[in-house]
């Protein structure tokens, strides 16, 4: 992409040309400059970009990687896969987002989260592996990387898999909550870069993670700070705060409060039992699975997540985040015997 070099630090080329190299050209000794244009444009046809068409200026305090810009129509054989964009581009206006009640229905619609993946950093099956949890026919026991769907709008977290989830659950996300950046938790981001710039919203550490791996993603950057309430439309309400799980990385888990009153949270990622407020009394508790008795660093066994689930007066608790070697849904469901229910992909919470 041609970009304004002297902004972004480049060495500038024929079509940009520094002061200084126009006057080294006027001290030639045979007075002329060199003829640096293409011959494939005609005389005048070298203008400089547009502001909105150069690349980005690094002071910009968000994550951008090219100029805002109407979405281009989608081909017909994307339609019927993104209803909601195909609407958008035949009548030139937002549509309702995909699975939307009308506007007089809000207050009678059944809410729900949607567990797009249940599993931990890597899937399952895992390659070349032939235990009970990979070679099982059950399609619960198929987990991809540990991602949510809020009201079938707001995603939480983007790991490697979500581009195939949300085709599978043909849903189109209106806004990213990311929890912390681990890779597993954001390598998606990528994949959902060409949505348009969604609101992606993330800690100060985490955003600079992001940048880390991808330095240029079109999205409205916009920072968790724990406790205060983020408003999502529809009288959906969410609230970061702080978990332990790994030292060099900020971790948040995060608590949705519906326009019922319901309320979920989610801490798929966590290590010891959380210390506030807005951990408690949930309806709904989707905690870290990825070992049953065992404690690897950063991760609360499930052993311990039930009684912690207890003491936080949870009335339902689910673990998402299912690690390897930790049991087939089946065997799980029966160690839990009752204590708590074990997530899937493709799993509905109703709230």
């Amino acid at each position: 992409m041609v970009g304004d070099a002297a902004r972004a630090g480049a060495t500038p080329g024929p079509l940009q040309r520094r002061p200084e190299a126009e006057r080294r050209d006027r001290g030639r000794p045979d007075g002329g400059v060199h003829d640096h244009r293409r011959a494939d444009l005609p005389p005048g046809g070298q203008r400089p970009l547009p502001r909105h068409q150069r690349d980005p200026d690094p002071r910009r305090g968000d994550v951008h990687c090219h100029p805002t810009r109407d979405r281009p129509p989608l081909p017909r054989a994307a339609q019927s896969v993104h209803p909601p964009l195909a609407a958008r581009d035949d009548a030139g206006q937002r549509s309702p987002r995909l699975g939307a009640a009308p506007p007089s229905q809000v207050g009678a619609r059944t809410l729900k989260a949607l567990v797009l993946g249940s599993g931990a950093a890597w899937p399952i099956p895992r390659l070349g592996c032939d235990c009970p949890q990979c070679t099982s026919s059950d399609p619960r026991d198929a987990r991809l990387r540990s991602s949510l769907l809020v009201d079938g709008r707001v995603l939480v977290d983007a790991g490697p898999d979500v581009y195939h989830q949300l085709m599978r659950a043909r849903a189109v996300p209106e806004v990213v909550l990311i929890t912390h950046h681990h890779y597993d938790h954001v390598l998606g981001l990528h994949a959902l870069a060409k949505l348009g710039r969604l609101p992606l919203h993330l800690t100060k550490e985490s955003e600079r993670g992001v940048r880390a791996i991808f330095p240029r993603l079109d999205f409205r950057v916009m920072h968790l700070t724990p406790g205060v309430k983020l408003e999502l439309g529809e009288g959906l309400v969410a609230q970061a705060f702080d978990v332990a799980h790994s030292q060099a990385t900020r971790t948040m888990a995060l608590r949705f409060t519906f326009p019922s009153g319901a309320t979920l949270v989610y801490a798929p990622d966590i290590g010891a039992p959380p210390d506030s407020k807005l951990a408690r009394n949930a309806d709904v508790l989707l905690l870290d699975g990825s070992t049953r008795d065992q404690r690897p660093g950063g991760h609360m066994p499930m052993s311990e997540g039930v009684e912690v689930a207890k003491h936080m007066k949870a009335k339902r608790t689910l673990f998402t985040h299912v690690g390897h070697r930790t049991g087939t849904f089946v065997e799980l469901e029966a160690w839990l015997d009752g204590a708590a229910e074990v997530a899937y992909d493709g799993m509905e919470i109703e709230l």
